[in-house]
């Protein structure tokens, strides 16, 4: 793959035969890929080649079964046209690329997307400020659709556990059925009369024991209330 996505001279006129539309979606996506695949920035690699470091020594030779030798033109640059309008096929075929080989391609396709017929800055600018964004203008925005996934998802398990949670509730018959078997079984226990019988006379036997004891204390109290 390094060695298509390298062959400038099959880039440049897919990228040109792009329409308007198209060449904002490749855009989008070149965008979008480089910056998933973490690839060092510009200002690193300045600051690496001033100190004599270069990313070129860690290069390791790939024999590449998809380079242009082993394809006709025609077949490299429908592959490029196609892979270029979907980010995910872009990032497949870019990520198992080393990383010298990551910044050669970054390096191509930033160069390479001045042949894009895109609007000005400015023109983009007025675009977005009126409400022409990408989303207005039918374009598929990476982050978007990864959102958009996400929201599935979630709205997908909410509906299973709504579903669960109702398939699980009680219906109304059940809950009378329910209720019925309760009354039943407390209508159906016996009421001990003779228990409760012999509990009131404990009681009353209790109280006229402590009846006396209780007249007493309160002759005493009047008798010392009377002295005072």
């Amino acid at each position: 793959m390094y060695r298509i996505f390298s062959d400038v001279a099959s880039i440049l006129p897919v990228f040109e035969n792009y329409s308007v539309k198209e060449a904002l979606q490749v855009k989008i996506n070149i965008e979008h890929t480089l910056t998933k695949l973490d690839i060092p920035s510009p200002e690193l690699l300045a600051q690496m080649e001033a100190e004599g470091i270069d990313l070129a020594e860690f290069a390791n030779d790939r024999y590449d079964p998809m380079s242009p030798q082993h394809m006709a033109s025609g077949v490299i640059k429908n592959h490029l046209k196609a892979t270029f309008l979907d980010s995910e096929k872009l990032f497949a075929a870019l990520s198992p690329m080393t990383l010298v080989e990551k910044v050669e391609v970054q390096k191509i396709l930033l160069d390479a997307m001045s042949s894009l017929r895109l609007p000005s800055q400015k023109l983009m600018e007025m675009m977005e400020n009126e409400g022409l964004n990408a989303n207005k203008l039918g374009l598929e925005t990476p982050n978007a659709t990864a959102e958009q996934d996400k929201l599935n998802e979630v709205k997908q398990r909410l509906g299973g556990a709504l579903k669960t949670q109702t398939m699980q509730r009680p219906e109304p018959e059940q809950i009378a059925a329910l209720q019925q078997k309760l009354t039943s079984k407390l209508s159906a226990k016996p009421i001990n009369e003779f228990e409760i019988a012999r509990k009131k006379n404990v009681l009353s036997s209790a109280l006229q024991q402590a009846k006396p004891q209780v007249e007493s204390n309160v002759v005493k109290l009047k008798a010392k209330a009377v002295g005072q």
